[in-house]
């Protein structure tokens, strides 16, 4: 039992001698200002305008030591943390508060509007495209119709009216402040008011162009004004946003492919039309809904969700191949099931595998295009055997998309990242397709075979 005591006195006398010979230091983090507190971060940066030569800012800091005040900024290099080291000098640091003060007095003394951060003013220029896009194809020729103008005073005033809803968006977007997402969501509002106000009178079996214009141009603001107020109280992010819209056309398909599972088609023509689009305007804001709910408060930027919508099509895709295969065509409700089941389980398979890594919106196209040329590759594989039978070049061509996924995703970690963000030296913005238009892309090609289908791949703006 002695032994077995010394034993322990004698570990608990090396841990304290190793504990000893440790060298703790401690630093004393000073308060920059009243209004900033102890840390800077990149909102505050640019409200002050401070540092604007550190690129990929995160968070700054000024701690005190014995040789005097040290700024220590935070700064992203890719995927990597960099801590910077600045010393500063009492005047330094003096003209550094001085700045924050002065520009804290001047929002104080009203002299000074807080200004809108670089998130806040993201979206605007959307939003007044949108205007004059509607002043020009809804506006301007509905104020004709309703006001009974024809000839030169009717594209007088139908060129006025466009100017006007120009102006207008201009004038009331002049302080903008809802960001890239809650613009969004209002913008896709506004397209949700323009599609009840022309399914509406179609539903009562309206026969006058007149009532379908001024439906339209009531529904247009009104849907728009709904969902700015019921997207208030919380930051949209671009993630979220671009999922929710998406989420609002799926609910309008959702909401046709249901009548047709139903089988409706024993109604009168007029009334199996009213069937449908009944369903799809109810789908659109169960949709919307539906998917706002998935997407709250979850870490998902516009890489990400680009990725989230990929699954769901892909899964699509691959639920039909299948259908195909067990079924020669004789069923087609079965490939419309096919896909209604098949959509929200690769949804939820894409949004846990995209769980551990960072997306940006360059490298999840880049993964979409490289998904795209995979099934391209895959059916070519295919015609190259002289392989025939749509069957079996339907499943090359979906092995195909799925390897192009997963080995474009392998080729672009830790690369890509910057590719549709705007460059601070040169302005270069690149632009790839989206999961929507390669869908489309697929679907026209097998349309119009044997025909050139036009479509934007890359953009290149500076």
């Amino acid at each position: 039992m002695r032994s077995v005591t010394k034993q322990i006195l004698a570990c608990l006398l090396m841990s304290a001698a190793v504990w000893a010979q440790v060298e703790v230091f401690q630093e004393r983090v000073i308060s920059i200002s009243a209004s900033i507190g102890y840390e800077v971060d990149p909102a505050e940066r640019e409200k002050y305008d401070l540092f604007p030569e550190a690129r990929g800012f995160l968070q700054a800091e000024i701690v005190e030591k014995t040789d005097g005040y040290w700024l220590r900024m935070t700064l992203r290099r890719d995927r990597d943390r960099i801590l910077e080291q600045t010393q500063l000098t009492d005047l330094d640091l003096a003209h550094l508060r001085a700045m924050i003060d002065a520009v804290d007095q001047a929002v104080r003394s009203g002299a000074r509007v807080s200004e809108a951060t670089q998130w806040e003013k993201e979206g605007r220029l959307r939003l007044a495209t949108d205007g004059f896009l509607y002043g020009m194809w809804l506006y301007g020729p509905g104020s004709t119709r309703l006001l009974g103008l024809d000839g030169r005073s009717a594209t007088g005033v139908g060129l006025l009216v466009t100017g006007g809803s120009f102006a207008m968006v201009l004038q009331k977007t002049r302080d903008f402040r809802l960001g890239y997402g809650r613009s969004k969501l209002l913008r896709w509002g506004n397209y949700a008011g323009t599609f009840y106000g022309v399914g509406i009178p179609a539903l009562f079996g309206a026969d006058s162009d007149r009532i379908y214009f001024a439906s339209a141009m009531t529904l247009t603001p009104l849907g728009g004004y709904l969902t700015h107020r019921l997207s208030a109280g919380h930051r949209i992010g671009k993630g979220e946003s671009d999922l929710t819209t998406t989420g609002m056309w799926v609910g309008a398909l959702y909401g046709m492919a249901l009548p047709y599972l139903i089988d409706v088609s024993d109604q009168r023509n007029s009334t199996e039309s009213k069937i449908y689009l009944g369903a799809a305007m109810a789908g659109v804001p169960i949709g919307g809904w539906a998917t706002s709910r998935f997407v709250r408060g979850r870490p998902i930027n516009r890489g990400r969700g680009h990725l989230i919508f990929l699954g769901g099509v892909l899964a699509v895709a691959e639920a039909l191949t299948v259908a195909d295969l067990v079924d020669d065509g004789e069923h087609p409700r079965l490939y419309v099931t096919a896909a209604m089941l098949a959509l929200p389980v690769g949804v939820r398979a894409a949004y846990r595998l995209t769980e551990n890594e960072d997306y940006t919106l360059g490298r999840a196209r880049m993964i979409s295009v490289g998904t795209y040329v995979g099934g391209l590759a895959g059916r070519g594989v295919g015609y190259t055997l002289g392989v025939n039978g749509d069957r079996v070049n339907n499943v090359a061509a979906t092995l195909g998309a799925t390897f192009g996924l997963w080995y474009t995703h392998r080729t672009t970690q830790g690369w890509g990242e910057r590719v549709t963000s705007v460059s601070q030296d040169d302005g270069l913005v690149v632009s790839l397709p989206s999961p929507e238009s390669l869908v489309m892309l697929g679907w026209l090609s097998r349309r119009v075979a044997g025909e050139a289908v036009p479509m934007e791949l890359l953009r290149v703006e500076f």
